[in-house]
Order: structure tokens, then C-alpha cells, then sequence
């Protein structure tokens, strides 16, 4: 190559003073760690934003429909049978997540609660996420709840712990008794069946995952849900089903994907992955002045 012999005439040329050559051979190797380590920083973030989305796909839907105004969605049971009915969605279940607070032994901790339906494995891979124990979500009169290591750590619990976990949230209508404190809150014991891991620090903090009817008995909910989450048939476009879904629902709701539901974590990634390429650039350029500054040498 032409260009490539000239380039390499000059560069390797005898110089006047010998320090320049050393000078250009710093700026030459100065050039080739920096592109390598440009490529390098680059791949890594992008594995970074593969693997994160690859983790929450274990406990997050692809689609998930949210309410445009206020904390639910009044009739989340028939808005998630129209939204079934719509060509290229498997499954949409509605979802409950709420702060609430969990007593095990003696130990208590802040919580948040996320009641999902039986069927969520069909939604989620669910099961992927159960290191001690059984994930079980039918209702019944001793129901079952699945804790994080975090919540387990916190309680001092197991799976298939003897004790139950009582599960507590404010009252949400009726009045309070002031003689009797207890009155203001509404509580639910259930057994320990499984502890859960995710490697996402805000779900494996204090989640605690248990069945959809009995989140909406603690929260006084009828057909009410925080979300409704959205599974799509194998080799349907993404884009294409929210397209559908916003002609269906309306302005009334929001539909997001898993990149949005988690808005702040990848946007951190990505300042991240270009501050440094820029910071890593900038050496690059540096290195090539130098280049260029000893070729009339």
C-alpha cells in the first residue's frame, strides 16, 4: 500500500536528533493501546447492557402497560383480557408492587411487595431466579411467599422456615381506632416457600414476591393492579405490538419495554460507556499530534 509505505518512511525515518524517534515511537505505541482500549471499553458496556437486560428479564416482562395518571389501574383484569386478545401477545397478566411492611420471629424490615398471577411463569422465567426452596402462587388459606436474599438475610428466614411471615400495609379506607394502633394496618401471614436471586440490587434488596389475590386482600383491591405485563410471541417485533396496543388502550395508559422500565440503570450505563470512550479519545488524539508534530523532524 502506498500511503501505508510513505506513512512508514517518515515514521521510521532517520531523524536529526535520536530523541525524536523515541518520542515517536511512544506516540505510535500511545496510539494502539488507546484504539485497543477504546474497542475494549466499548465491548465491555455493551456486554454490561446485554447482561442486565438478560437479568431483568427473569422478573420483568417485555411490555409492561402502566397508568398514565394515579397509582392503578382500576379495571386491570379486562384491560389485560383485551390486551390477550390482541394478535402476537402470549399472556398479559395484571401486577401488583407496593411498600409494605414484614415481620419474621423477631425480626422486622421494610419491604416491597409484588403480587403476580399463578401464571407469571408463562410471562417471566420466573423459575430461573429460585435458588432454596419452591416457588408456589396458587391462593389459598395459607398462601406462600418467595423472599430475596435480601429480605431472607434481613429476617433471618428460609424456605420451609416453621414460622410464618406476616406481611403488613396502612389500611386503605374505614376509620382508625386511636385506642388501638394495630387497627391502622392490614396484615397477611404466609409461609416461607422460596428465597430468590436476581444479581439486581433493587429486586434482591427487599422484594418479596407472593400471589396476586392476596396482595389486592392486604391493599383492599378489587380488580385493581399497579401494571399489567405483556409476553409476546416468539419472533414478533417488539415495536410493532406496542404500535398495536397504543391503538387499542389509548392515551390513558403507558406502555413501556424493559429498556424503559429501567430508564435510569441503562442510561447510567451508556454516560458511562461515553464518558469514557471520550476520556479515551482524547489520549488518542494526543498521542496522534505527536505523530504529526515529529514527522518535520
Amino acid at each position: 500500500m502506498f500511503s501505508l509505505r510513505i506513512a512508514l518512511r517518515y515514521l521510521f525515518s532517520k531523524k536529526t536528533h535520536h530523541v525524536v524517534n523515541v518520542i515517536s515511537l511512544i506516540s505510535v505505541i500511545g496510539v494502539a493501546v488507546a484504539t485497543m482500549a477504546i474497542v475494549c471499553v466499548l465491548s465491555v458496556f455493551n456486554g454490561f447492557e446485554d447482561i442486565s437486560a438478560r437479568y431483568l428479564s427473569r422478573l420483568d416482562p417485555e411490555l409492561r402497560v402502566l397508568p398514565a395518571k394515579g397509582k392503578t389501574i382500576e379495571n386491570a383484569d379486562s384491560l389485560a383480557q383485551v390486551i390477550s386478545k390482541i394478535e402476537g401477545v402470549k399472556i398479559a397478566l395484571p401486577e401488583i408492587e407496593e411498600r409494605a411492611f414484614a415481620i419474621f420471629s423477631e425480626k422486622q424490615m421494610p419491604v416491597m411487595i409484588k403480587g403476580v398471577d399463578a401464571e407469571c411463569s408463562q410471562l417471566v422465567n420466573i423459575d430461573s431466579i429460585i435458588i432454596d426452596g419452591e416457588l408456589i402462587l396458587e391462593p389459598g388459606d395459607l398462601s406462600c411467599a418467595a423472599l430475596s436474599v435480601g429480605v431472607a438475610l434481613g429476617l433471618d428466614a428460609r424456605a420451609g422456615a416453621n414460622d410464618y411471615l406476616c406481611v403488613c400495609v396502612p389500611v386503605r379506607t374505614g376509620r382508625i381506632n386511636p385506642a388501638n394502633p394495630m387497627t391502622a394496618f392490614r396484615m397477611d401471614s404466609l409461609a416461607v416457600s422460596a428465597v430468590f436471586q436476581v444479581n439486581q440490587p433493587e429486586y434482591d434488596a427487599d422484594y418479596i414476591i407472593l400471589p396476586l389475590e392476596n396482595a389486592r386482600k392486604l391493599l383492599e383491591y378489587t380488580t385493581q393492579a399497579s401494571s399489567v405485563g405483556i409476553a409476546v410471541c416468539n419472533g414478533t417485533d417488539v415495536d410493532v405490538i406496542i404500535d398495536k396496543l397504543s391503538n387499542v388502550i389509548g392515551d390513558e395508559y403507558e406502555i413501556k419495554d424493559r429498556y424503559e422500565q429501567h430508564e435510569q440503570s441503562f442510561k447510567m450505563i451508556s454516560i458511562e460507556k461515553w464518558v469514557t470512550f471520550l476520556m479515551l479519545a482524547f489520549v488518542l488524539v494526543i498521542a496522534s499530534f505527536n505523530i504529526i508534530s515529529t514527522l518535520d523532524s
